[in-house]
């Protein structure tokens, strides 16, 4: 039995040597500087209701293939009835041309931002919408 279950591994590594594997890297981690981070939080800040009081935790930043930026964190943000929601994880990609930005996604909640976040960490560039 343990013969049969090296076999089988064997083979499994033959196939993923041959390209039947994991995908090409289409993104990998980049240094976060701070243009990039003010940048994030800018994108992250308009849809918030008091941007001025929230406070950020920037986690990682991401340069896709295609030369976009992503950045994965959370906020922590004032509600409009004056209490903190607690820190809410956020993904946004956005592609820069000097100092401009031009948003591509942006997701700011407690399921799909970490799981594109999570799928970025493994160099997969999740698809937008």
């Amino acid at each position: 039995m343990c013969r049969s279950a090296v076999l089988v591994l064997g083979a499994a590594l033959g196939l993923a040597a041959c390209g039947g594997g994991s995908p090409d890297i289409l993104a990998r981690q980049v240094p976060l500087d701070n243009a990039t981070r003010l940048q994030a939080q800018a994108l992250v800040d308009a849809g918030l209701h008091d941007p001025d009081s929230s406070f950020y935790r920037m986690d990682r930043a991401y340069l896709t293939a295609e030369g976009d930026t992503v950045i994965c964190g959370s906020v922590n943000a004032l509600a409009p009835k004056g209490s903190f929601s607690g820190f809410t994880p956020f993904y946004v990609r956005f592609e820069m041309k000097g100092k401009r930005s031009k948003t591509k996604q942006l997701l700011i909640d407690t399921q799909i931002a970490p799981l594109h976040c999570a799928q970025i960490a493994g160099g997969v560039v999740p698809r937008a919408g």
